[in-house]
Formats: C-alpha cells, structure tokens, sequence
C-alpha cells in the first residue's frame, strides 16, 4: 500500500464533488432513467414552473422520425432565472433566454448567444452539441406540462421529463458511483479510459472505497447529515483521512 500525495488526495476530492454529474452503476434501489424513444416512467405533476428545474430527454423526433441520440447521451436543460444550460453529452452549454407568450411555461424559447466549454470529445459528440445549439437558437416552441417538456420547431422535437422523475436520486452509501468526468475551477475534463473509475461509500462503517481504473484505493470518510452537526458543519458535506492505494 502507499500513501496519496497531497494533490492525488485533492484529485480525489474532486471527483467527489462531481457526485451531481456521476451515473449510478448496478444499484436496484433504483429503476433505470427512461432512454430516447422509449416511454418514461410515469410521475406526479410537479412544481409547474421552469426555473430551478432540470429535465432529460426521453425522445426525439427528427422529420416524423425518431433521432437516435450518441451512444451513453441524452439532452439535459437546466433553467435557473433567465438562464438556460443545456447539454448533449459532450460540452455544457448556457445563455440567456426568453419565453415569448402570455404563460410562463408556454410559448416561443428565445436564445441568441449561446456559450459553451471546450472539452476534449470524439467528433460525433461534438456535431451533437452544434444540432443542439442550432436547435435552441431556431426559436422552438415550448411547452411545460407537469413534469413534460416539450420543446419543437418545423422540424424537430425534442421530448424531456423532470430529472427527479426520470432519474431518482440514489442513496450515497452502498451505491457505486462511476466517474465520468472532471471540473477544477471552470475547467471541465472528460477523459476515455478503458476501464472508468468508481467510488463506494459505506457510512455504517465510514468507509470509502474505489477503483481508479488500474489501482484500488480506499480510507477513512466522514459524512455530515445536517441533523447532528455532524463531523463537518453543513448538510452532506465530507471529510476524509490518509486515503491509501495498491500499486498494481
């Protein structure tokens, strides 16, 4: 075994904070996200309002015909305030909107400028981002209804359901956790390797253990639940000790 340097361990620490954008692996405490063409799993009508909600895609139409999405992808929207972020499985993208019409969940989507980050992705990744921007700069309509969004213009729709529907929250521990990317600061890194790395916490024995995709690692965690105080001041928040590795 040998001992994380310093910067491996603040490596490590964010990856944690990624938790948000990590996909759940082999976990039957929780039903699949729906996946494009298929039909989503049926929730209660939720808050009927845009902003601070997130939805994925559950279908996508191109021409009368159903578009099939990159392998491992789906369109992500995220509306907070005036601010709409998107994704298609590659780069996050964001801008200022506007919803034309008399209700605030229904009418025509207005967005001009639309920034997006450089990750290094294969190139049919890379055309998916750009039929996504050029999408929501074509001033689609848009429609909310419960927890369905729909957003179409003459010859697209794109189909979206309330992310807490279509892909439930998990419990932290005994999940495994696959690690699909990296941010430091406003740097975001998506890196293929052959096999991804992933994390395990065990909060009755407060424990964390995980792959790298060639070493294991593992060590001592603490997690605040907000009710106790717990180990750290907050609500969910971490704190680790001397994490170790096999040198395999």
């Amino acid at each position: 075994m040998k001992h994380y340097t310093t910067a491996r361990f603040w490596k490590i620490l964010v990856v944690l904070m990624m938790m948000f954008v990590l996909a759940a692996c082999g976990d039957d405490r929780s039903s699949p996200p729906a996946t494009d063409g298929e039909d989503p799993p049926i929730g209660n009508v939720s808050d009927p309002t845009l902003s601070g909600r997130e939805f994925w895609s559950s279908a996508v139409t191109e021409r009368g015909e159903v578009r099939s999405l990159v392998d491992g992808t789906r369109i992500r929207l995220t509306f907070t305030g005036e601010h709409l972020g998107a994704s298609a499985g590659c780069n996050s993208l964001g801008g200022s909107y506007t919803l034309e019409g008399e209700s605030p969940v229904a009418g025509t989507l207005r967005m001009q400028e639309i920034s997006m980050t450089e990750m290094g992705c294969d190139g049919p990744r890379h055309a998916q981002d750009d039929w996504l921007i050029a999408f929501l700069q074509s001033s689609p309509t848009l429609q909310l209804a419960g927890d369905e969004l729909t957003l179409s213009n003459s010859t697209i729709t794109i189909t979206l359901l309330d992310r807490e529907i279509a892909d439930p929250d998990r419990r932290l521990d005994g999940t495994e956790w696959i690690i699909t990317g990296f941010i430091d600061d406003d740097a975001a890194m998506n890196i293929a390797v052959p096999q991804p790395g992933s994390l395990i916490f065990d909060t009755a024995n407060s424990t964390l253990t995980g792959h790298d995709g060639c070493n294991r690692f593992g060590g001592p965690v603490e997690i605040s639940d907000g009710s106790t105080g717990g180990p750290v001041a907050g609500d969910g928040e971490l704190q680790f000790g001397p994490i170790d590795a096999t040198q395999e």
